[in-house]
């Protein structure tokens, strides 16, 4: 599937994987893979043009008690197929708490069995204190990278509100704006922030607002020269939606930013390990839509019809492996 990509004139494809205590045992398997997929991207397109087959490792804790997130990223970057380290922050504490900041220096927010409706006072009286470790574990994390020599790029999640805390106004922008300013001022240089609209909760008025107030706190002193955007879309949306609010993301960084990679993927899998029932990753042949004829948006020649019988092929597979995938 990665190869009909690249056939279809994509150059730079970027694999995102995250690893946790479960799954230790596919470290090896993986590297195998990488290698592997890494030699024949090489061998079959290197020759013609710039091809990149890149892999991000996304860590959301360093250690637990039984297992070492960095020794697995360490043997990734040792067998030479780790290319960028990857985090997750907000300013919604909820969204943290709920996801990965589950301790605090070792300590439980709470019980394994506690209810999402018991959770969210618990995560509210301790928010300073999610978001505090969450920023340690992101200092600790550009250290780590440091050391290994390659970038530690930071999803910004939930930049466009979420249900619980929606977007209200300019002030709330602001306030999101500055949080991720703060953040890419310590970013590692090649690294990246990842804007995300994580629960499908922007529209292009926000889209919009939240990516010019990026630029413009950014380039007087220190112009972003590259930026992600990661986005979800609701399934009940129509195509013209999706496409009016990836080119409402878009627009304000045109001639501002050299580089913006719209993270997309075929048959919901890509972008996102968390996907809920309302939400899916950004379809590749809606953002390829959106960005055609857009003025100042430069793609690479495509073959379309290559990259929907990818599409089709990559949802046959995906259903097929449904049965075996763990409950949600």
């Amino acid at each position: 599937h990665v190869v009909d990509c690249f056939e279809a004139g994509i150059r730079i494809f970027d694999i995102g994987s995250a690893i946790d205590s479960k799954h230790a045992r596919t470290t090896s398997n993986l590297i195998k893979w990488l290698i592997e997929a890494k030699k024949v991207i090489r061998k079959r397109f290197g020759a013609k043009a710039e091809a990149e087959l890149n892999f991000q490792l996304l860590i959301l804790n360093d250690v637990n008690d039984n297992f070492n997130f960095l020794e697995r990223a360490r043997e990734l970057h040792e067998a030479g197929v780790l290319d960028s380290l990857a985090y997750v922050h907000s300013h919604d504490h909820r969204f943290l708490g709920k996801n990965h900041i589950r301790r605090i220096k070792k300590e439980k927010i709470a019980p394994k069995d506690t209810t999402l409706e018991d959770l969210i006072p618990i995560l509210d009286e301790r928010k300073d204190d999610i978001l505090e470790e969450s920023l340690a574990r992101k200092d600790r994390l550009t250290a780590f990278a440091k050391t290994l020599g390659v970038p530690l790029n930071i999803y910004y999640s939930n930049a466009t509100g979420s249900i619980e805390n929606p977007i209200k106004g300019p002030e709330d922008i602001e306030k999101v704006v500055a949080t991720m300013m703060e953040i890419r001022s310590k970013l590692l240089p090649e690294s990246r922030i990842i804007v995300s609209d994580t629960e499908a909760m922007g529209n292009p008025k926000i889209a919009d607002e939240l990516m010019t107030k990026l630029v413009e706190a950014t380039e007087n002193e220190d112009p972003i020269s590259e930026i992600g955007i990661h986005l979800h879309v609701r399934n009940a949306a129509e195509p013209k939606e999706v496409i009016e609010l990836v080119r409402a993301f878009i627009k304000p960084l045109i001639g501002k930013v050299k580089k913006v990679f719209l993270e997309v993927g075929f048959a919901n899998l890509g972008g996102c390990i968390s996907i809920d029932v309302l939400n899916k990753n950004l379809p590749c042949n809606i953002a390829l839509e959106a960005l055609k004829n857009m003025d100042g948006v430069h793609i690479k020649e495509l073959n379309d019809d290559k990259l929907a019988a990818t599409d089709k092929h990559v949802t046959a597979w995906a259903n097929e492996l449904k049965p075996l995938a763990p409950a949600a």
